[in-house]
């Protein structure tokens, strides 16, 4: 019995600490690619960043270049950053522009549609702190299941009585965990450092959970 307890404790734990590198990764990679874009597209020969130029254009010399062709340039670096990171990883080139965007999605969760929607509705208002609050949760939480779901596949209706015992909660559930409620624990026990909080329990759980037992006062 102890042997199948860290048997599938100790995959899940070690499955679930690469998926954590790799999801920490892809959260780095937003930053990256909207800065090259600020980098490349808004920032003048004295290193000072322009955001009005979303809305304005910018001047290149003697060339005007309208403010929809800087917004759809720094929409095209964004992507590429992602793409190049792809490319590099399968050792191959993607040229077709709808595929290069498709990839994005497929593996960075980069809706390009919406970094185009958003550019285009509040322009200067694109900054890193709009990005970073309005936009990127989104790509997270469309990729966040996709890069976790293999660290618990291993997990079936056998193990959701031991994983109630082996993270301690058997005695406040009013019945079995269920495979997901059993995933969802797991993942979440690691991801808390190997503890299980009242809030995950509750929201994981829900109505399967006793109330916690108060202490008696002497």
């Amino acid at each position: 019995m102890a042997e199948a307890k860290d048997d599938y404790l100790a995959k899940h734990k070690k499955m679930h600490d690469a998926a954590e590198v790799s999801f920490n990764t892809f959260k780095h990679h937003h930053h990256k690619a909207y800065a090259k874009s600020v980098d490349e597209h808004l920032t003048d020969e004295k290193g000072e960043v322009h955001y009005e130029w979303l809305d304005e254009g910018k001047k290149d010399g003697d060339k005007k270049i309208s403010a929809r062709d800087v917004r759809k340039s720094f929409k095209k670096e964004m992507r590429d950053f992602y793409v190049k990171k792809i490319e590099k990883k399968l050792n191959t080139e993607i040229k077709d522009e709808f595929a290069r965007d498709s990839i994005a999605k497929v593996w960075y969760g980069v809706d390009m549609s919406i970094i185009d929607d958003h550019l285009n509705q509040y322009g200067s208002g694109f900054n890193w702190d709009f990005y970073k609050r309005n936009v990127v949760p989104r790509f997270e939480n469309e990729l966040e299941p996709q890069v976790y779901a293999p660290t618990t596949e291993h997990i079936d209706e056998e193990h959701t009585k031991r994983i109630a015992k082996d993270l301690g909660i058997e005695n406040r559930l009013t019945s079995q965990l269920s495979v997901d409620e059993s995933k969802a624990l797991l993942k979440g026990w690691r991801s808390e450092g190997e503890s299980i909080s009242e809030d995950l329990l509750k929201r994981i759980v829900g109505k399967k959970l006793k109330p916690k037992d108060k202490k008696k006062k002497k």
